[in-house]
């Protein structure tokens, strides 16, 4: 079997087993060469495809530490702190949001540690 010399994106990205629009990315970014011969027609040249996978550097995926969330007992639910806080529903995410509260999730509920909002309950006084 004899490689072809250019591919099509189509068939760069059955080869590097990515999408469409990803190998449009990398033309983009200049990674790749690519001769566009009409507007539906783009070719790349299979070694320049080499040379890029030779020059990328390969990274082994860095698996983060999963954050233990707090005991329950520690946090508010979101409806506690609604009530806690008097706020209604959108109040209280906009305060998280803006203040960069972390938010934990057990199953379908989410919690807030409630040392974090008893700052703005003694504010709201």
């Amino acid at each position: 079997m004899v490689a072809a010399e250019f591919l099509t994106v189509r068939e760069a990205a059955r080869l590097l087993n990515i999408s469409i629009r990803s190998i449009y990315n990398i033309i983009q970014t200049g990674r790749i060469k690519a001769l566009r011969l009409t507007p539906r027609k783009t070719l790349i040249k299979r070694v320049d495809i080499d040379q890029m996978l030779v020059l990328s550097e390969y990274h082994e995926p860095v698996l983060k530490a999963r954050k233990k969330n707090p005991h329950p007992k520690y946090c508010y639910s979101m409806t506690e702190a609604q009530e806690v806080l008097n706020f209604s529903e959108k109040a209280l995410w906009d305060l998280l949001k803006r203040n960069n509260i972390p938010k934990y999730r057990d199953g379908k509920f989410s919690y807030v540690l409630k040392s974090d909002l008893n700052k703005f309950s003694n504010q709201n006084d």
